[in-house]
C-alpha cells in the first residue's frame, strides 16, 4: 500500500512551520481470526515509512524528513457479509517502532533518529471491500504521542497518515 503522512505540529516552536504531505511505502502481512461469522481479529506487522515536507519561510528553511516504522497495529475487522467478500469496517490500536529517521535539506542529510521517540501508539480506522482473495481499503492513522525528543522545546509532533492498502489473502 501507500502511505500519505504529515504530522500535526503544535505548540509556540511551531508558529510559521507548514508540513506537507509525501507518499511513502506500506508493505507487510496480517492474519484474519474470526470471531463470528462477520467479526475478526486482524493483527498485523508492516513496514511503514511516514515521510512529509517542513517550510518555514521567515527562516529560509525548506526539509524533508523521512521517518520508518516498524507497525504492529491489532485491529478489529466488522464485515457486512462474509469474511471473504463483501464491505466492512476495521479500527483498533496500532504499535510503531522507529526504524529510521532522515532529515533532508537541501544536498545535505542528517540522521535525526535521536531525536525522535522511539515508539508510538496510534488509533487506526478505515473501510474496505474484499472480493474473494483480493481486497482494497483506506485507513486513517493518527499517531497520539508526542514524537518530540530533541526537535526543539516548545514543539509537539504527532504523526498522521491515510493509507491505501491492496490485500491478498491464502
Amino acid at each position: 500500500g501507500a502511505n500519505f503522512a504529515a504530522v500535526d505540529l503544535g505548540g509556540s516552536g511551531a508558529a510559521g512551520i507548514d508540513t506537507g504531505v509525501k507518499v511513502g511505502l506500506f508493505a507487510g502481512g496480517f492474519g484474519l481470526f474470526p470471531l463470528t461469522p462477520k467479526v475478526a481479529i486482524q493483527p498485523e506487522a508492516a513496514y511503514s515509512q511516514k515521510h512529509f515536507t517542513l517550510k518555514d519561510p521567515a527562516r529560509s528553511f525548506s526539509a524533508t524528513d523521512r521517518w520508518d516504522w516498524i507497525e504492529v497495529p491489532i485491529l478489529l475487522r466488522v464485515s457486512f457479509a462474509s469474511h471473504s467478500s463483501g464491505p466492512y469496517v476495521i479500527g483498533g490500536p496500532g504499535f510503531s517502532y522507529l526504524a529510521r529517521a532522515k532529515e533532508e535539506e537541501g544536498r545535505r542529510s542528517f540522521d535525526i533518529k535521536d531525536n525522535v521517540q522511539k515508539v508510538d501508539v496510534s488509533i487506526i480506522g478505515g473501510v474496505g471491500y474484499a472480493a474473494g482473495h483480493f481486497g482494497v481499503e483506506a485507513r486513517f492513522d493518527a499517531g497520539m504521542r508526542d514524537l518530540n525528543k530533541g526537535l526543539g522545546s516548545n514543539i509537539t509532533v504527532k504523526s498522521r497518515a491515510v493509507r491505501a492498502n491492496v490485500t491478498w489473502t491464502f
